[in-house]
C-alpha cells in the first residue's frame, strides 16, 4: 500500500515539475518576444493586420446559432497568431485599444450588413469593449452612431 501511494506522489512531482518547467519556458519566449510584439503593435493597427473572428453562440434547447461573439485576432507579418492575452494589455496601456475597438465594432456591423444584403439570418454579434475605450473616448456614442449610420 505504502508503495503505491509513493509512487503516486512521485508521479504528481513529476507533473508539477514539468509544468512549472513549460510554464517557465513559455514566459521567458513571452517576455522575449513582447518588446517585438510592442514595436509591432502600433504597425499592425495601421496595416489592418487585425481579423474579427466569430465564435457562434448555440442554443442546444432550439439546436439554433442565436448570436456571435467578434473575437479580436492579430495575425501578423511573420504570420504568427500573436495572443489577445498579449497585445490587448499593451493597447490598453497606450490606449490604442479605442482604435482597435472601434475597428471591431465597424467590421461586426460589416459583417451583419452583408449579411442582411445576401438574405442570410441575422443573429446579434457581440464584441469586447474595453472600459479605456469608454472612458477615454468623449464621442463613443456618437462614433458608434456614425458607423451604424455608414452601414446603412
Amino acid at each position: 500500500m505504502w508503495v503505491r501511494i509513493v509512487s503516486e506522489v512521485v508521479i504528481f512531482i513529476l507533473i508539477v515539475v514539468t509544468i512549472k518547467y513549460i510554464f517557465k519556458f513559455m514566459n521567458n519566449k513571452n517576455s522575449k518576444n513582447k518588446s517585438s510584439i510592442e514595436k509591432n503593435v502600433h504597425k499592425a493597427l495601421k496595416k489592418d493586420e487585425f481579423d474579427i473572428y466569430l465564435q457562434p453562440k448555440y442554443n442546444p434547447e432550439s439546436q439554433c446559432i442565436v448570436g456571435a461573439e467578434g473575437l479580436a485576432r492579430w495575425n501578423n507579418r511573420n504570420n504568427d497568431a500573436v495572443s489577445p492575452e498579449v497585445f490587448i494589455p499593451i493597447l490598453e496601456r497606450n490606449k490604442d485599444i479605442v482604435k482597435l475597438d472601434m475597428y471591431m465594432f465597424e467590421e461586426a456591423c460589416k459583417i451583419i450588413s452583408r449579411w442582411s444584403k445576401n438574405n442570410v439570418s441575422l443573429v446579434p454579434i457581440s464584441i469586447n469593449i474595453s472600459k479605456i475605450t469608454m472612458s477615454e473616448n468623449d464621442n463613443f456614442v456618437i462614433d458608434l452612431k456614425n458607423i451604424i449610420k455608414n452601414m446603412i
